[in-house]
């Protein structure tokens, strides 16, 4: 061989070191690969055994090129002496003195002395590059300490200085990774995949540091986003499987940071591309950073959630909603009816929670919120509502429910996580993630939910603008720890538009304005049912709160008189005005007229005399909120009792049948229906003329439906 036989070679080493040992003034210096894969196969494996064992027997110590003796070399080789040492000491001097006025924000040893001289003598590369690139990367197998720091670092200095970089120093943050010759020096020690992740997460324009920085000019400015995901891939990609990973954020600031710019920015900056970028992952205390190429579960959530349906979503937010309880003064909460024939039609005070997907809108009366209400305010599926005076609405923003879907979304995201945590393979600390972040969503959506059910709608008629027109009370509920329903019954206390306690004074208003003004005493049972079904009257939280307003009238002496029924003659049976004597209010009794009981009292007064025949006063109905009372008479003679009734009334708008029909069972049917053993029947009359004809399939299909619904009779003729 050109070099000689392995022998001939060996013979030449031991003649070497032995003439050397003898030699005062000579030394040998033997440089070799560190690297198995330099060595070159079994042969180089038997001439670096054979090389250790001659050198050995000289006693001579083997170790690789340190640190600071390896920046040492590629910092000579790549720039000749400095020129201007003042210059070069003064912006070492400043990064000491920034460091040491900053010591929470860099490592301790930065403020040191002897930190100031490693600058020195790395001048113009920061200390912090060779500590990755001798402390992390030479770990990597087939990096090269020398020769790849080398063409590294030529790399990045001809483009800095290609790209006029004006950096005080060469920082970890100023390595120019989009640069492909660059990348590949550090992506070619690297498992495959990098290559994206670098281009994606770390530098490039179509990466997220770059869109950062873009964004928002306090990035931009200083290339904040880029510079920090700069230096956490330098300081985290060599560490992928050991058992401490990532850097810590105190060099991360190191390897950006230069003095006169604010380390506020920068911290802001890796906040946000903690929770923007997919494979970036930190410990759970958030002091440490680095990059893998798994995507974070952040990124698995993100994408969980997107493929989580709307309705299952709207079920999520309802079934938290179901959780809440009635709390006085409702006797009833109903969350999110389906259709207005969930919401019971009854005489006690109720509160409906609207469904996600019914949103109010400020100033919109056709949002999908003040549509729902309607329809439940004025239906009960398809009969026409009675007591609409007994309920109030909840309905979300249409603003704040975006962000609560949101938070849906990513809790069942995270959720679906915790259950396929072995089909993932995930580890302890990506369990501990889950169920911490898990609990942190649970709680941001029961937060959320609070914020979005914000409007407290309550139907109302000012009576001194139109007697017909139903409209609504809208406040917002602000605030508080206090829960959706209490929130809601506080503001409906405060506003009046629930009554708890009621004074006499007010409710004897009410009856000389209204009520009875035509008639000398009003049926309790009637007078409820006039509060339940009007919303121009008050709205009392339930029957007793009328019961202890007529108690406290009567006992007062004042306001009203009670009294438990009226005989035949029109005498009031068991009249009480004040406290003369215990009685108790049912709601079959009578509210009188107070100048009426005490001039009956007063004619009962002596003995002897005979109570006098007063003619029982009939009640006028209520004026309907919808359409006027249909007009219904039956002969009578002067002094007989009516055992008998008989009505008729034309509808001519088909339109408004079923508001019509409700219309008589409120005013007409309902008064009979309270005589005792009375007998109701009602019958409909349909008759129709069509001078034109009528077709064979609607003739079928009227036939039909008529058998259906069990008509008595159903004839078509000529």
């Amino acid at each position: 061989l050109p070099a000689g036989t392995f022998d001939n070679f060996i013979t030449f080493i031991q003649e070497v070191t032995e003439a050397a040992r003898v030699s005062k003034n000579s030394i040998v210096v033997a440089a070799i690969p560190e690297s198995d894969i330099e060595i070159g196969g079994e042969a180089g494996h038997t001439a670096l055994e054979t090389i250790e064992h001659t050198f050995g027997r000289m006693e001579s110590i083997w170790k690789p090129v340190s640190a600071t003796e390896g920046f040492e070399v590629v910092r000579r080789r790549l720039f000749l002496d400095c020129k201007n040492p003042g210059g070069r000491d003064a912006v070492c001097a400043a990064f000491s003195r920034f460091y040491a006025e900053n010591t929470s924000d860099f490592p301790l040893e930065a403020k040191e002395l002897e930190y100031k001289n490693r600058m020195v003598s790395c001048y113009p590369i920061h200390p912090e590059v060779f500590d990755r690139l001798y402390e992390d990367w030479a770990t990597l197998e087939r990096f090269q300490r020398t020769r790849g720091v080398l063409r590294l670092m030529a790399a990045v200095i001809h483009e800095l200085w290609m790209g006029a970089d004006a950096s005080l120093l060469i920082m970890p943050g100023s390595i120019p990774l989009d640069v492909p010759n660059v990348r590949d020096e550090l992506t070619r020690h690297l498992s495959e995949g990098w290559n994206a992740i670098v281009d994606h997460e770390v530098d490039g324009k179509n990466s997220v540091p770059y869109q950062k920085d873009q964004a928002n000019p306090r990035y931009g400015k200083s290339l904040a986003a880029r510079r920090i995901a700069r230096t956490i891939m330098l300081g985290s990609a060599p560490t992928v499987g050991s058992r401490v990973r990532g850097i810590e954020a105190s060099r991360v600031r190191l390897g950006v940071i230069q003095p006169g710019e604010n380390i506020a920015n920068f911290n802001d900056a890796l906040t946000s591309l903690k929770s923007a970028l997919a494979y970036l992952y930190t410990n759970p205390s958030g002091d440490r950073f680095w990059y893998d190429t798994r995507p974070t579960l952040r990124k698995t959530v993100e994408d969980r959630a997107t493929q989580i349906a709307a309705s299952d979503v709207e079920y999520e937010i309802e079934n938290r909603l179901r959780t809440l309880r009635k709390e006085p003064p409702f006797a009833g909460v109903h969350i999110c009816p389906a259709s207005s024939l969930d919401v019971p039609d009854e005489q006690s005070a109720r509160l409906v929670i609207l469904r996600p997907t019914d949103e109010y809108k400020s100033g919109d009366a056709n949002c999908p919120a003040m549509t729902a209400v309607t329809d439940i305010l004025n239906n009960r599926g398809n009969t026409p509502r009675i007591y609409r005076n007994m309920l109030g609405f909840i309905a979300s923003d249409q603003t704040l429910i975006v962000s609560l879907k949101e938070a849906a979304r990513l809790y069942l995201a995270w959720k679906s996580v915790k259950a396929d945590s072995i089909d993932l393979n995930l580890d302890a600390a990506q369990n501990r993630e889950t169920d911490n972040s898990l609990r942190r969503s649970n709680e941001t959506v029961d937060a959320r939910v609070k914020e979005a059910y914000c409007w407290l709608i309550v139907p109302y008629i000012d009576r001194n603008v139109d007697m017909k027109t139903i409209r609504f009370d809208v406040s917002r509920l602000s605030g508080g720890d206090d829960s959706i329903i209490t929130k809601a019954a506080k503001r409906m206390l405060q506003n009046e538009a629930i009554i708890t306690r009621w004074a006499p004074a007010l409710l004897l208003m009410e009856l000389d304005n209204l009520l009875w003004r035509d008639v000398n005493h009003l049926n309790i049972k009637q007078l409820w049912d006039y509060l339940c079904t009007y919303c121009y009257l008050p709205r009392l939280a339930g029957e007793n709160v009328l019961f202890e307003a007529i108690r406290s009238g009567v006992e007062s002496s004042e306001y009203f008189a009670y009294a438990e029924g009226q005989d035949s003659a029109g005498r009031y049976e068991a009249l009480t005005i004040g406290a003369s004597r215990s009685f108790t209010i049912s709601p079959d009794g009578l509210i009188v007229k107070i100048e009426t009981a005490k001039a009956q009292l007063q004619k009962e007064a002596p003995e002897t005399q005979t109570a006098a025949d007063i003619p029982a006063p009939h009640a006028s109905p209520l004026p309907s909120e919808s359409s006027p009372l249909f007009s219904i008479s039956s002969p009578l003679s002067p002094n007989s009792s009516p055992t008998h009734f008989y009505g008729s009334v034309k509808l001519d708008d088909l339109t408004k049948i079923g508001k019509n029909t409700g219309d008589i069972n409120l005013e007409v049917l309902q008064h009979f229906a309270k005589l005792p053993k009375a007998g109701i029947t009602v019958k409909i009359d349909i008759q129709v003329t069509a001078p034109e004809g009528m077709p064979d399939d609607l003739v079928r299909t009227v036939r039909e439906n008529c058998r259906t619904l069990k008509f008595e009779t159903s004839e078509f003729g000529e």
